[in-house]
């Protein structure tokens, strides 16, 4: 849930703000892997690991302040898709620490099935834009030579 919820803010952080600036947000994704790490898992990071995202912190700081298209919903947006994206790390490890056996391939095979639960009812909603857009000329021709490896 945690990966799917990060997917879907990601993009309402990128409608929001521009792109180098959620890349900037979406690297505060240590700060909360930090936290949760260590509320989870019990891991902590050493002195020169938290100063480094010190740094991070003090690097966005600096952006946001720079940034002439400041949105606070897009910025507070983007931090909770961060978070998001560091549960779903941490969770990750704390399944792998506590499971026999349970790979990465493991992981994201019931990530992307978990999400295709959530995102496969959502998207159908876009059927019929999908099928008007698939009827231009050579869209269809597109589409499989983009499918194909």
């Amino acid at each position: 849930l945690s990966k799917a919820l990060n997917m879907y803010l990601s993009f309402v952080a990128m409608k929001r703000t521009s792109l180098p600036v959620y890349n900037v947000l979406k690297r505060l994704q240590p700060v909360y892997a930090l936290l949760q790490d260590w509320m989870i898992r019990g891991a902590s990071a050493t002195g020169w690991e938290a100063g480094g995202i010190a740094m991070m912190c003090l690097g966005t700081v600096i952006t946001g302040i720079g940034d002439l298209d400041f949105d606070v919903v897009g910025y507070l947006v983007a931090l909770a898709a961060a978070a998001c994206q560091s549960l779903y790390l941490v969770l990750a490890r704390h399944a792998q620490d506590n499971v026999t056996g349970l790979t990465h391939v493991d992981l994201l095979f019931y990530t992307a099935f978990y999400n295709c639960a959530i995102f496969l009812p959502l998207s159908a909603a876009e059927l019929p834009d999908v099928r008007r857009f698939l009827e231009g000329e050579g869209e269809v021709m597109r589409l499989g030579y983009f499918l194909i490896p």
